[in-house]
C-alpha cells in the first residue's frame, strides 16, 4: 500500500483512495444486514416501540465523518415515520474502535474490513441491545446519557437526570 507521510492510505476495489461513496456503501451493507432500510440518506429501523435512525455527518475540518444514531420512542412521536437525528429523543455517535479518534472516522486511514468490523461492533454493542431491550437499555449501557435525553423522554420513562 502507498504511504503518504506517516499514514497509510487504503484503496477501494477500484484502485482509488477510499472515498465517501466507499464509506457509505460499507455502512449501508452493515446496517442493512441488521434490518435497516434507507430513505433520504438515512437508515431506519422500526421495532415495537422504537424508531432508530442512523446517518453520517461530514467533519468540517477534513475528509472525516461521524456516524450518528438516534432513538425515538413511538409513544412520544406516534405520527413520526422518518425522523431526522434532531427529532430523536436521544442521540449518539458510533465509536471508532480502530483508532484513538473516539467517534471520528478518517476514511482514508481505514481498511474496508477494519471499517466493517468497527460498524458491526457498534451495531452489536449499542444498536441491537436497544432494539432488543428497549430505550431503557441505552441508559444501562450509557448511564450518563440520561443528561442528554430530551425532557419528553425523561418524563415518558419517569426518570430524572440526577
Amino acid at each position: 500500500l502507498p504511504i503518504s507521510g506517516d499514514r497509510i492510505l487504503y484503496y477501494s476495489s477500484k484502485g482509488a483512495e477510499m472515498n465517501y461513496t466507499d464509506f457509505k456503501s460499507i455502512l449501508e451493507t452493515c446496517v442493512d444486514k441488521y434490518g435497516f432500510t434507507c430513505f433520504r440518506k438515512n437508515h431506519y429501523f422500526q421495532s415495537g416501540d422504537l424508531l432508530i435512525v442512523i446517518n453520517t455527518k461530514k467533519s468540517g475540518y477534513d475528509n472525516s465523518y461521524y456516524v450518528n444514531y438516534g432513538f425515538c420512542a413511538k409513544a412520544i412521536h406516534p405520527d413520526l415515520k422518518y425522523p431526522r437525528i434532531a427529532e430523536c429523543d436521544i442521540i449518539g455517535r458510533f465509536s471508532n474502535t480502530a483508532s484513538d479518534k473516539a467517534d471520528l472516522f478518517q476514511i482514508s486511514e481505514f481498511d474496508p474490513n477494519e471499517l466493517r468490523n468497527c460498524f458491526d461492533f457498534n451495531m452489536q454493542n449499542i444498536i441491537m441491545p436497544v432494539i432488543e431491550g428497549g430505550i431503557s437499555r441505552y441508559f444501562e449501557i450509557f448511564p450518563h446519557a440520561i443528561h442528554s435525553a430530551k425532557r419528553t423522554l425523561k418524563e415518558y420513562l419517569n426518570v430524572s437526570a440526577v
